[in-house]
């Protein structure tokens, strides 16, 4: 058996830990939304950091977002960020039949063409899932 680093005799172990059995395990889910930054308002706090694609950090995790910072923001090319919490409401306006009326309307102009036939005919069908 071996001595003890600071010379001592003393062989005796340090107590065992106690074991919290039942103990509740409280779990925080963080909310983020995926914006443009084009939706982004001053006041909003970004939950990932913003890089640039040769990983340059623009802007840090938690920053509270000014006016200037999402001018710089555009100028530099960056499309979206992630904030903290839901800011922009992702509810849908109108029931089915006006969502689909107006699907209609915007693809009207190229309904002729078997492609955007095709991809009309996709898009609505997700809607309905969704609805």
């Amino acid at each position: 058996m071996s001595q003890p680093p600071d010379g001592s005799d003393d062989t005796s172990t340090a107590p065992p830990l106690p074991v919290l059995i039942g103990t509740p395990c409280v779990s925080f889910r963080i909310v983020e939304q995926r914006i443009l930054v084009t939706q982004a308002a001053p006041g909003m706090v970004l939950a990932r950091p913003v890089v640039q694609p040769d990983r340059m950090v623009l802007v840090g995790e938690g920053a509270v977002l000014t006016e200037l910072m999402i001018t710089q923001m555009l100028k530099r090319g960056v499309k979206r960020i992630v904030v903290r919490g839901q800011p922009i409401s992702r509810t849908t306006t109108g029931d089915f039949d006006t969502r689909l009326a107006a699907l209609d309307l915007r693809f009207s102009r190229v309904g002729k063409d078997p492609l955007m036939a095709a991809l009309r005919d996709v898009v609505a069908s997700n809607m309905a899932r969704r609805a």
